[in-house]
């Protein structure tokens, strides 16, 4: 065991330094546990970059398409700690409790968290989004939001402008975001990112351990780190997600039902063999993405899998190359190049698309092993590099890599001068020790995107004809691992 342990700390000497600390916590049924215990500080940063809006009015009466400036990088300290930990035979339950720090030198040159920034107006789409299903009661719910707002059809109110620090994690406060909050019609139905506080991309997740609740295992060694159970909550862990549900935001100390008829399941929908519960898209396969199980450069050719609550969902990582950290040898796993794709078999749940009658029979076997061919399917809201995270939002949000990275398709709905997606600079991987399986080097990279929908109606002027768009930009982050 110490003979391990040498090795171990031989291999890491030169980076684990400070309060990333590895800690040998036991050797249970003759099985050598090695554990990273993440304290008050740590080498976790995330970066914001948002795509200011330029040309809004001009946008909003389709004369252009829309046209960005990207402002960032905002980078900010997670600082992280595993609490309340219980440690049991063979398994580590513990909640992840993470809260955010601004690092203006790491950020862009003279940026602050008081810059304004200017973005699409996701509580208005989200809210029209929302009233648009409502049968009946979409002309009033309507009505109400125009009487909000500036309803013209050169309105700017297509954007929202405020802080980085509001936007982020202080919320934003308008009419309109008032009306949500106190209107009895809608105030039962606010998704997430709506709270007492206003609106907030990150809303509830600062100083927080909600959807950070695990218990991984320790044991057998090859099943290390690996996560046996989530939770939304530290006493309510699941085995899967064929259960999980986002219910409406608590407002003025209120909580509203949580029905299964208005707040579904994540991913209802079936595979490709018409299973739901049992489907990948409900798994919670591998582990959080900061380790992974010892010797790893042994099964180089196996898949790694991480949970990410910024999806909703597991995600796989490939074998890429070798590379370098500092002196150390370590192995790059990414996320693969069309693994995004609709057509893939591990993506048909989450597609809705495919559950609608008229495409009952349409999946047909392909040439390519993890592939179906999909030509005989009608789809009208599914696209590739896009995942569709509307039910574990509450919020028509869909998410991708940065800059559209394997979802070019959409880069047409924009002005030509938006930045083009480079592999390097866009796609996400981790660096892993070898032997230990510890990630030394890591970027999860995402983009929060909204789609923009008319309505055909004419409550609110400028979104009666406003230009389809699958997937407006808002903003896009980079999580990095980096222990020190």
């Amino acid at each position: 065991l110490i003979h391990f342990y040498k090795r171990i700390q031989a291999k890491m000497r030169g980076f684990v330094q400070g309060s990333a600390i590895l800690i040998l916590i036991g050797v249970i049924h003759g099985a050598h546990i090695l554990h990273q215990k993440a304290a008050t500080e740590t080498g976790y940063e995330i970066q914001f970059t948002f795509f200011n809006i330029m040309n809004s009015e001009a946008y909003v009466t389709n004369e252009e398409l829309a046209r960005f400036k990207e402002a960032g990088p905002y980078t900010y300290k997670e600082v992280r700690e595993k609490r309340d930990s219980v440690t049991e035979n063979d398994y580590l339950e513990y909640s992840q409790y993470i809260h955010y720090e601004f690092v203006p030198e790491k950020s862009c040159e003279a940026c602050t968290e008081n810059d304004m920034i200017t973005i699409l107006n996701m509580p208005l789409i989200g809210a029209v989004d929302a009233a648009m299903k409502e049968g009946f009661l979409a002309g009033i719910a309507l009505a109400i939001l125009a009487g909000k707002i500036e309803n013209t059809e050169t309105s700017k109110d297509i954007v929202i402008t405020d802080t980085v620090n509001n936007i982020l994690f202080g919320g934003v406060n308008n009419d309109l975001i008032h009306e949500l909050i106190t209107n009895g019609l809608l105030k039962n139905r606010l998704p997430p990112a709506i709270r007492d506080n206003g609106f907030a991309l990150f809303n509830g997740r600062n100083a927080s351990s909600h959807n950070e609740n695990y218990r991984v295992f320790t044991q057998p060694p090859e099943r290390e780190n690996e996560i046996a159970m989530w939770g939304q909550e530290r006493d309510a862990l699941v085995s899967d997600l064929s259960t999980t549900r986002t219910c409406p935001s608590t407002i003025g100390g209120v909580t509203p039902s949580c029905s299964k008829s208005e707040n579904p399941v994540w991913w209802p929908n079936p595979d490709g063999e018409g299973q739901v519960e049992t489907s990948v898209c409900n798994y919670i396969k591998g582990t959080t993405g900061e380790n992974f199980p010892p010797s790893v450069g042994d099964r180089v050719d196996d898949d790694l899998w991480t949970f990410t609550i910024h999806l909703c969902k597991s995600l796989v990582f490939r074998f890429a190359s070798e590379e370098k950290y500092g002196d150390t040898d370590v192995l790059r796993f990414e996320i693969p190049t069309g693994s995004m794709n609709v057509n893939k078999k591990k993506n048909i749940c989450l597609c809705k698309d495919f559950a609608e009658r008229g495409n009952k029979g349409c999946l047909k076997s392909s040439s390519v092993e993890d592939e179906y061919d999909i030509s005989d399917c009608e789809l009208t809201t599914c696209y590739d590099g896009l995942i569709n995270v509307e039910n574990c939002q509450k919020s028509p949000v869909r998410m991708s890599a940065p800059h559209f990275f394997m979802a070019e398709e959409q880069l047409q709905y924009f002005d030509s001068s938006f930045v083009q997606p480079d592999a390097d600079k866009d796609k996400s991987f981790l660096d892993i020790e070898p032997v230990s399986g510890q990630v030394l080097q890591g970027h999860k990279r995402f983009q929060v995107n909204m789609p923009v929908n008319p309505t055909g109606r004419n409550e609110i002027k400028f979104l009666k004809n406003i230009k389809a768009v699958p997937a407006f930009p808002v903003m896009w982050f980079d999580e990095i691992i980096a222990p020190v």
